[in-house]
């Protein structure tokens, strides 16, 4: 499999991201919606408090897997950190997401919060993500206080997409959330059936702290640098954030 770093660096005034931000949270011309998965969930769909989006159970998208809540003592700002699907069985264990057509393109997220959940401890686990039948990311947590994530942009080669979770013999897998957005066409040209995007870092140029952009098609968030050689004044206009991600070259379907 080859790899491609590409830097994506983005000068936006505010008005212009708002503007696209809103446009882009509105239902695509197909009216298909986010998703929202909360793994593990037993309680009835919730609208986050802090970002104001839907979450359901992810029963109806897997028939495997245990269901888990994080130790107390672990917290999060997000619900959806809260709660875990677990999967002590099986060497695959796959998420199944109707999609409207083939080649729609999404982008896809996956985080994981350990959080002790099986009385262990600090316990090191390791394992593999799939999409379809293409590997994705290998995921590797060491601290289960920590907030681990994957995102990747992949087009559909089927009505519906897999992710799936693959055991390495490294501890047992498990999911906090998985979330898909819709993205136009137009957005990201190098992601084709054959090629997805895998996300490596988003950085906030400048800043001090965490950003989340509440109207975001992809709600994405940028982690801070604090450098002063690149920081705006406090009210400036513009916003400087780096994404830097990995081409993946897909198995011929």
């Amino acid at each position: 499999m080859r790899f491609a770093l590409m830097f994506l660096l983005a000068a936006v005034h505010p008005m212009l991201l708002l503007h696209d931000y809103v446009h882009g949270s509105e239902p695509d011309n197909q009216g298909f919606e986010f998703v929202s998965l909360n793994c593990g969930l037993r309680d009835p769909p919730y609208r986050d408090e802090v970002t104001n989006i839907s979450y359901v159970s992810d029963d109806a998208y897997i028939t495997t897997g245990e269901k888990h809540d994080v130790s107390s003592g672990y917290s999060s700002l997000y619900k959806s950190d809260l709660t875990l699907r677990s999967f002590p069985s099986g060497d695959w264990n796959c998420y199944t997401i109707p999609s409207p057509a083939r080649g729609r393109k999404y982008l896809v997220r996956a985080r994981f919060l350990h959080g002790n959940y099986d009385g262990r401890g600090n316990t090191r686990v390791m394992f593999d993500l799939y999409i379809g039948l293409d590997y994705w990311f290998t995921v590797y947590i060491t601290n289960a206080a920590e907030k681990y994530t994957a995102e990747a942009i992949t087009v559909t080669v089927a009505s519906s997409l897999s992710v799936c979770l693959r055991n390495t013999g490294h501890g047992t897998p498990f999911i906090s959330s998985l979330e898909l957005r819709p993205m136009h066409s137009e957005m990201y040209p190098v992601v084709k059936v054959n090629r997805s995007l895998g996300v490596a870092t988003r950085i906030n140029m400048g800043a001090s702290n965490l950003l989340r952009c509440p109207f975001s098609t992809t709600s994405t968030e940028s982690n801070a640098i604090s450098d002063s050689s690149l920081a705006t004044e406090s009210g400036a206009s513009t916003v400087f954030s780096v994404s830097i991600v990995q081409q993946l070259d897909k198995l011929q379907h």
